[in-house]
């Protein structure tokens, strides 16, 4: 009876270390989930992803010339693309807008 007892007993302890065992795992995943969705980067990318599912986000853009007086404003649901020679997006109609010079502004609605 008492090897019973004894083989109980082992049992007991390889479950309650598997079961610290894992709660600290847990701990670790949680800290790591936590601290990964903090992250300006994946907030960025997250932004992004909703962005091409939605079809654009609300904008609001607008080109100045170079003394402030504005030439320009659209307002709408797009994307913008950006690249060294200038910013281009396709409005709802699905009509393509490259500016390239002047200072752009894009704000988020």
């Amino acid at each position: 009876m008492s090897k019973k007892k004894e083989r109980t007993t082992g049992i007991s302890n390889y479950i309650e270390d598997h079961i610290v065992g894992l709660a600290v795992a847990g701990v670790i995943l949680l800290v790591a989930v936590i601290t990964l969705f903090n992250q300006a980067s994946l907030r960025r990318g997250l932004k992004s992803m909703t962005s091409e599912f939605n079809n654009g986000i609300d904008r609001t853009i607008t080109v100045y010339d170079y003394n402030g007086k504005e030439l320009r404003t659209w307002s709408g649901k797009f994307d913008v693309t950006e690249s060294e020679t200038g910013i281009m997006f396709d409005d709802q109609n699905g009509k393509r807008t490259i500016i390239t010079g002047g200072i752009v502004i894009n704000e988020e609605d």
